[in-house]
């Protein structure tokens, strides 16, 4: 079976960021320095910190120094959700 379909046809629904922190992070530390209400971690129900900014997108923390920055739609919203978190890191004192 081919699927012919053009690009031109095709639309980006979901663009997700993987990238690595330079230190690794102690995610109970990140979740208050954040924000309590845009950030849920509890280690007993998932090992990474969820982290919703005002845009809505959802960013996962790791300790490990990865983080996914998931639900958006181009390169420039990928672009602004990273320099978001790291700004957002460096004003908790996290040196990312």
């Amino acid at each position: 079976m081919i699927i012919d379909t053009k690009l031109t046809d095709s639309v980006v629904q979901n663009s997700v960021l993987t990238g690595e922190l330079w230190v690794e992070l102690e995610l109970s530390n990140v979740a208050v320095g954040l924000g309590v209400e845009r950030t849920e971690y509890d280690p007993n129900q998932f090992a990474g910190a969820v982290y919703r900014i005002p845009n809505g997108t959802t960013i996962i923390i790791h300790r490990t120094r990865i983080y996914f920055i998931t639900g958006l739609k181009s390169y420039t919203q990928v672009q602004k959700a990273n320099n978001y978190l790291l700004e957002s890191l460096r004003s908790i004192g996290v040196d990312a």
